[in-house]
């Protein structure tokens, strides 16, 4: 550690958007990943990484869960009672104090994320990692692709590295397709996972998250394994959202679209459930969180996602309220 570092830095992991999402096809060099063009759009919603220096290089984590804000920061959150404050079953802690499987999945990228760091630089130091878990698991929101670019940029610092952030993204590629986005997030239009280009922001606006409580593991893949070439997209509606945004203008709806809506709703039938009841309690212009499964739609001004958010208490799909960063 240089005499200008910390020992203790304190990152913001937040969520994120994706206002379009195109899958063109499958990545020459992968069997699993799959080509996608999408404009995402980072969330006022965040969980908190904390990292200390050690002494020796031991790398620890700690994790503390905690529910989105309530009413602070243009954040609001409502769930049935069974969801326990909207982070999911499979995020809380069991009864035996540890962590329900969304969760620890997260907590694990977080530390192959430290440990791809080191083994590629050659670091010698360790770390304490304190995560402050705000983000629901398994809503769509890229949780734990967030932990992971976050480690990385965080731990790049806290070490003194000398990588540049084409090597994090390099980084960030090994660890999760949806994680290179994160090492620069904000706005930003991502062909594939190699080219990043930062957007004006998206007009201020107020997210209203709806999540079908599909926890499904590789959901992902097990999608796009669905879709065919009919139904795949040319990255042109993507493009035109960029351009609309270069305008300093907000979107129309028609352009915030997602391949995945062709097959989510026929795997998945819960999904198409939480659609249908969000448009019959008055929710306009749904969405899907990219490759899903949570939707969302979205709003001009926090008084009217609240107001949407409200239509949905007698539902039993739990909801989240965020600003757009």
């Amino acid at each position: 550690m240089s005499a200008t570092t910390p020992a203790t830095i304190e990152y913001r992991s937040p969520a994120r958007l994706c206002l379009t999402y195109e899958v063109l096809g499958k990545r020459a060099n992968s069997v699993e990943r799959f080509n996608v063009v999408s404009v995402m759009q980072e969330l006022a919603l965040a969980d908190t990484l904390r990292f200390t220096l050690r002494d020796d290089s031991a790398i620890n984590l700690t994790v503390e869960l905690d529910s989105p804000p309530d009413q602070r920061g243009g954040l609001e959150i409502d769930s049935p009672p069974d969801q326990r404050g909207g982070l999911g079953i499979d995020s809380l802690p069991d009864q035996r104090g540890g962590l329900g499987r969304g969760a620890e999945a997260q907590s694990n990228i977080i530390i192959r994320a430290a440990s791809l760091l080191r083994q590629v630089s050659g670091a010698q130091g360790g770390a304490d990692i304190h995560l402050i878990k705000r983000i629901p698991c398994g809503w769509g929101l890229a949780g734990a692709a967030s932990n992971a670019a976050t480690t990385l940029r965080a731990l790049r610092q806290l070490w003194s590295l000398n990588l540049d952030y084409s090597n994090l993204l390099n980084l960030a590629d090994i660890l999760s397709q949806h994680a290179p986005y994160f090492i620069i997030a904000g706005t930003a239009l991502v062909e594939g996972s190699e080219q990043i280009t930062p957007l004006p922001p998206l007009p201020r606006s107020w997210a209203l998250i709806i999540s079908p409580n599909v926890q499904v593991a590789d959901k992902s893949a097990d999608l796009f394994s669905l879709l065919r070439w009919h139904m795949m997209g040319n990255g042109l509606i993507s493009r035109q959202l960029a351009a609309t945004l270069r305008r300093g203008e907000r979107p129309s709806p028609s352009l915030l679209q997602s391949t995945i809506e062709w097959v989510a709703g026929l795997r998945y039938p819960e999904i198409e459930d939480c659609r249908r009841d969000a448009v019959e309690a008055g929710v306009l212009d749904v969405r899907y969180c990219g490759p899903g499964p949570g939707l969302y739609a979205l709003y001009e001004t926090e008084e009217q996602a609240l107001a949407a958010q409200e239509q949905m208490r007698d539902t039993p799909w739990p909801t989240l309220v965020s600003a757009t960063a």
